[in-house]
């Protein structure tokens, strides 16, 4: 029996999820704007005493990795590391955007995962999706983890000249940006924040293909520098 824990705070929600065996037990997603540190604990608290488990009883850790918001992110994986590495657990990483393209895996069209990076930019990634002869989904990348403006990660979805589904929070955020477009459809609200389960269940995947890794060796996907960093920097010139 496997049991597998996941954690991912890469956004402006904490999504969590307990997992034994691919049957999920339990997961929740709580909105935490900028206090990840203080809705995570007592949401995991929660969680295990719903599911009837303890944290002695997991085999691994699944955490969600980013790209994401500096310090949300910070608190996710730094939580999973701890946690893993007093319990003598592998951690398993997982993109955020990988997260948020999972539950499209069988749509079909080209999938944009986008999520609010601030500053008018977002992070991104793209995939091909669609079912394999023996019926299983196909999702396979296009392009790396990536930040840049919306608008010109739209204009490179548009030269693809194919149908593209966007999913994730940045949707939302720059809306009028993806709108007006016959090509390019954006997913519902649902779909905005990287779901626990979803995490959890590819988390046990990897695990089986040996994707866990050591504690100490598990790295948050920035992909560029906190706000503390930049603005150091520019005061410092």
């Amino acid at each position: 029996m496997t049991t597998i824990l996941g954690i991912d705070t890469a956004t402006s929600h904490v999504s969590i999820a307990i997992a034994v065996d691919g049957v999920i037990l339990g997961e929740s997603s709580l909105p935490a704007d900028r206090r990840h540190a203080e809705v995570l604990a007592p949401a995991l608290q929660l969680l295990f005493a719903e599911a009837g488990l303890r944290p002695k009883n997991l085999d691994a850790i699944g955490v969600g990795i980013g790209p994401g918001l500096f310090t949300g992110l910070r608190v996710g994986v730094t939580t999973a590391m701890t946690m893993a590495h007093a319990l003598g657990v592998p951690v398993v990483p997982v993109s955020t955007l990988d997260i948020l393209a999972e539950p499209h895996a069988r749509d079909g069209r080209v999938l944009a995962s986008v999520l609010d990076a601030r500053r008018k930019e977002v992070f991104c990634s793209t995939y091909r999706t669609g079912v394999l002869e023996n019926g299983e989904p196909r999702i396979e990348r296009l392009t790396d983890d990536e930040v840049g403006t919306a608008q010109g990660f739209l204009e490179r979805l548009l030269e693809t000249r194919e149908r593209v589904l966007v999913v994730g929070g940045g949707a939302y955020v720059y809306a009028e940006i993806f709108a007006g477009y016959d090509a390019i459809e954006v997913a519902g609200p649902e779909y905005a924040v990287p779901s626990g389960g979803v995490l959890v269940l590819r988390a046990s995947r990897d695990l089986q293909n040996g994707l866990g890794q050591l504690a100490d060796s598990v790295r948050p996907r920035y992909l560029r520098k906190s706000d503390a960093e930049m603005n150091w920097n520019k005061g410092s010139k």
